[in-house]
């Protein structure tokens, strides 16, 4: 349900407590009109959103109450006048028509009105130029309304009385018209005085800088009859400002001038935020019936940073923030992380500009596959020169700008924050890349940093395609006939379309008929070759997730995964699920399909798989690519599963796949030490103990002395891996081992 941005109009929506002081109001006003009998201008000065409207309907409400048929209250809205005489005219208009309901047969005060308006409305009348004394000591005002409002609001010193502006040059001829005027106006005052009259004009500050001038002309000079009272809303600044035009920069004395009561609406503070806040979210959250909400999460991060909470500002920030986030949930609850969602809407709210930036950076904000060492490369030279690297799209300066406190602190601050939450590689320099251990969580988090699901949180967005629930039907019974699947993948991909699908049905196994376990798979299997011939594989594509998941729930066979592995061309992915089904299996012990037999023929099949690995595959993988394998070697070796150097005879056959190899052994140095030197010995041996398991250490070095180091971009990284590897080879020699264990000894 959306939240309606207008003010209040009833009491029990008060979430400010402020009833109580509209409550106080009215009795002031009340009072007020039984010991005085003169025209009362108060102002309820408020920025937007502060609350001013909602207490006028509060006000409202509360007289509501009042028994006394001599009470009249209407509004007047200036809005739609389109000229001052028939601005005039319409107030005239709305005065008559609330004496006329109150008392339909005080017909001789109505008709006087409407003599008195006609004049005044008369385009050669200059009577808005002459002003009347005041008769009461503004003092004996604000002292008779401290009783009723000190408790709550602030009322600021005023210290003249209604007194004459400049401006009063009458020439000779218009004295008598002046006076005809008067006598028109005290005639009006003999019958108007019975009647306890509040005329409210709110939003004045919306007007042009002529209306809000003509407003006070109107308050001041033309209406300001016997017991009427005026209820002036608006900015203080902004009719201060424009009646600076008409008194030379003294606007805001010239208010105070007609201004009888200030009343200051103290801003919403941030405790009160927080708490709006809050019964947003839980009603949110009840509302949906979010089963997924990562609250400590959200609360770690929002509570935290105290610069996001301040960009709300009022009441009407929080609705609007809820109404764009309920109208986006509701579309894509079932796709997204509510936290993330939470976030992202922060910016598309306050940050609408940023928000387009990030529409247009998918690859940077999600790609794991950008180095460590070049990532901050890229952005930086992207940021000075836009046209060098066309992987990235325009306007990534100013993400780059954002990194780097370059733009606005408190913006720089609120973005950062913010994208921190959402992109938790973007801000570490020194590990920029989504890896392997955290990809997991991402995906199954739903999480927007993960690329499978970036674009479900831009489902509105023109920029990118989207399916509707009968085309994933469609799809999903093609998966069913893996005899017809190609021709619908080429059309999914040239359509941009395949990766979304794959990632929705991912998100959402319910949609599948498992009783077609043999041909889903095989259909999955012939996307993932089909994927793989215009673009390097991908250890975690959509496809592996969706069969990981299917095995987690045991609706996948041990056969159907045999079968398709014998025939699978992608390692990197056939080792993850590998080292899944390992986990799984430990975790379920024997409860799972996978018995000893069968994953001891599973592991014969991915040792074959290693050993006949050859250049063709090689050259469809990328250096992150072989990155990733050897990480999942490494996981694998931690749970006892152990691929001895026998099986890697064949296997270090090109320059990517050697430094990748040394760069996963020697990466836990590399992050934790800039000075190199520093690099303690028995955590070199350590790493040269797990080089050994795969490759001897001469047959190592003699691959290193054949690398190609003309490649530029991995020159300096190499050149790193070097020294640690000959330092390395240094501490694990016969000779350096004997004299240590002789020093050890001694």
């Amino acid at each position: 349900m959306l939240n309606s941005e207008e003010p209040i109009k009833l009491l029990k929506d008060d979430e400010l407590e402020r009833k109580h002081f509209s409550k106080n109001l009215r009795d002031a006003i009340i009072k007020y009109n039984d010991f005085y009998d003169n025209s009362l201008t108060i102002g309820l000065y408020g920025k937007w959103g502060s609350g001013k409207t909602s207490i006028i309907f509060m006000l409202k409400e509360y007289f509501k109450e009042v028994e006394n048929k001599n009470q009249i209250i209407f509004e007047f809205n200036p809005w739609f006048y389109s000229s001052e005489n028939n601005f005039i005219q319409l107030f005239f208009d709305e005065l008559i028509r609330a004496i006329d309901i109150t008392n339909p047969n005080d017909i001789d005060l109505k008709n006087k009105l409407e003599v008195y308006s006609k004049n005044i409305s008369n385009p050669h009348s200059k009577y808005d130029y002459y002003i009347i004394k005041g008769k009461y000591n503004i003092y004996k005002i604000k002292n008779f309304f401290k009783k009723y409002l000190t408790k709550d609001f602030i009322i600021k010193q005023s210290t003249s009385v209604i007194d004459s502006h400049a401006g009063t040059n009458l020439k000779p001829e218009k004295k008598d018209e002046i006076a005809k005027l008067n006598e028109l106006k005290n005639e009006v005052n003999s019958k108007i005085k019975k009647y306890h009259i509040l005329c409210i004009i709110d939003d004045i500050d919306r007007l042009s800088d002529k209306g809000i001038i003509d407003i006070f002309k109107l308050v001041k000079t033309i209406a300001d009859f016997q017991n009427i009272t005026f209820l002036l809303a608006f900015d203080q600044e902004i009719c201060a400002n424009a009646l600076n035009k008409l008194q030379k920069n003294k606007g805001k004395d010239y208010l105070e001038k007609i201004i009888n009561v200030p009343i200051h609406v103290p801003m919403i503070t941030i405790d009160e935020i927080k708490e709006s806040f809050e019964n947003n979210l839980t009603e949110t959250v009840d509302k949906f019936n979010v089963k997924n909400f990562e609250e400590n999460r959200w609360n770690n991060f929002f509570y935290k940073n105290t610069n996001i909470m301040s960009f709300f500002k009022n009441l009407r920030d929080i609705k609007r923030f809820f109404n764009i986030f309920n109208f986006n949930y509701s579309l894509i609850n079932i796709d997204v992380n509510f936290a993330d969602l939470l976030a992202l809407t922060l910016i598309q709210t306050f940050k609408p500009e940023f928000y387009q930036i990030m529409i247009k950076n998918e690859k940077l904000l999600t790609s794991y596959f950008i180095s460590d060492e070049k990532f901050f490369g890229y952005v930086k030279s992207v940021a000075c020169d836009p046209e060098t690297d066309p992987i990235f799209s325009e306007n990534i300066g100013v993400l780059y700008k954002c990194f780097k406190k370059e733009i606005d602190s408190e913006e720089s601050e609120f973005l950062k924050d913010i994208l921190n939450f959402l992109f938790p590689k973007l801000l570490n320099e020194k590990n920029s890349m989504y890896t392997y251990s955290f990809l997991d969580d991402f995906d199954e988090g739903l999480n927007i940093c993960y690329y499978g699901h970036f674009r479900s949180y831009f489902k509105l967005d023109p920029k990118y395609k989207t399916l509707t629930e009968e085309e994933i039907r469609k799809y999903i019974k093609i998966l069913y006939n893996p005899e017809t699947i190609n021709f619908f993948l080429r059309e999914l991909k040239s359509e941009n379309m395949l990766y979304p699908l794959l990632n929705i049905i991912k998100n959402r196994l319910n949609l599948l008929n498992m009783d077609f376990e043999s041909e889903i798979i095989s259909s999955l299997y012939m996307a993932e070759n089909y994927i793989a011939k215009d673009c390097k594989y991908q250890v975690h594509t959509p496809i592996f997730s969706i069969i990981k998941k299917l095995i987690g729930k045991s609706q996948v066979s041990y056969q159907t995964i045999c079968s398709y592995w014998e025939t699978s061309t992608n390692l990197l992915s056939d080792l993850s699920l590998f080292e899944y089904i390992t986990k799984e299996r430990m975790n379920l012990e024997y409860n799972h399909w996978i018995n000893n037999k069968n994953y001891i023929n599973l592991k014969k099949i991915i040792t074959e798989r290693i050993e006949n690995f050859n250049e063709e595959y090689a050259e469809k993988y990328s250096y992150n690519n072989f990155h990733e394998m050897f990480w999942i070697f490494k996981g694998l070796n931690k749970l006892n599963i152990t691929f001895y150097k026998d099986i890697f005879n064949n296997f270090f056959f090109n320059d990517i796949i050697i430094v990748a190899f040394l760069h996963d052994a020697f990466l836990e140095i590399l992050r934790k030490y800039d000075n190199l030197c520093e690099v303690k010995d028995k955590e070199i041996i350590t790493v040269m103990d797990y080089l050994m398991k795969y490759q001897d250490i001469d047959s190592i070095s003699q691959k290193i002395e054949n690398l190609n180091r003309t490649k530029e971009e991995y020159k300096d990284f190499i050149d790193k891996l070097i020294y640690l590897f000959e330092r390395g080879k240094y501490l694990s020699s016969p000779h350096v081992q004997f004299m240590k264990n002789c020093f050890t000894i001694v």
